[in-house]
């Protein structure tokens, strides 16, 4: 793994454990509209923006905006944001990449206000430049389109400097679309077939900054 002067993270299932929050928060979509829901999908559902949620569920497109209306302000229900844990290794390894002088941002398909909310509850919100979340008018991963955004912050920074961090396929696509390169948290293993570009822990991040850290 080699060292980078831009890390540009995933939120959830990268950096939080959004699993038991969205539960409920997809729940309150699906009741709101009056549709079949299986608690089980919403771990596959957040790696995908609403659009492809909707289109995998097969709500109709007359019941779209109600339903993305109910998951936004679900999202910020006070018993939905404490019900978010970070990963362990999370904050110590951010803090440890900002003390280093690298850059940090959040690319993520969930909102940039709902991550804000979350990340000072956390007292974190310092270490990150940015967050770009989820807009109407800008394309879903895998497109490129929101890490170009991020990156488009830092035009002093070659594409070879920067990398995405996510814990999906999806991410991983995202990240090449753009031009850089992208790293798969996979904490379970599940994609050994990935094993040349996967991590199981943030803090083998770490790994060749030891000299940087030393110092």
């Amino acid at each position: 793994m080699k060292e980078y002067r831009l890390y540009l993270l995933d939120f959830d299932g990268t950096l939080a454990d959004s699993a038991r929050s969205l539960v409920n928060v997809y729940r309150a979509g699906f009741e709101e509209i009056d549709f079949p829901y299986d608690p089980e999908m919403a771990s596959v559902y957040m790696h995908m923006s609403l659009g492809q949620t909707a289109k995998m569920a097969g709500i109709p497109e007359k019941e779209y905006v109600r339903f993305a209306l109910k998951i936004n302000d679900a999202l910020d229900y006070p018993e939905n944001l404490k019900a978010i844990d970070f990963f362990p290794e999370s904050k110590e390894v951010m803090e440890i990449l900002h003390r280093a002088g690298k850059k940090l941002s959040i690319v993520s398909g969930n909102t940039e206000r709902h991550i804000r909310l979350i990340l000072e509850a956390q007292g974190i919100e310092n270490l990150f430049d940015t967050v770009v979340g989820s807009v109407v008018d800008r394309r879903p991963k895998p497109y490129p389109d929101p890490i170009l955004a991020a990156l488009a912050i830092y035009p002093e920074i070659k594409k070879e400097e920067a990398v995405y961090i996510g814990d999906s396929l999806q991410d991983l696509e995202c990240a090449k679309a753009a031009g850089i390169d992208g790293i798969l948290i996979d904490r379970n293993g599940v994609h050994p077939e990935k094993k040349a570009v996967a991590i199981s822990s943030l803090r083998e991040l770490l790994s060749p900054l030891k000299k940087t850290i030393d110092k």
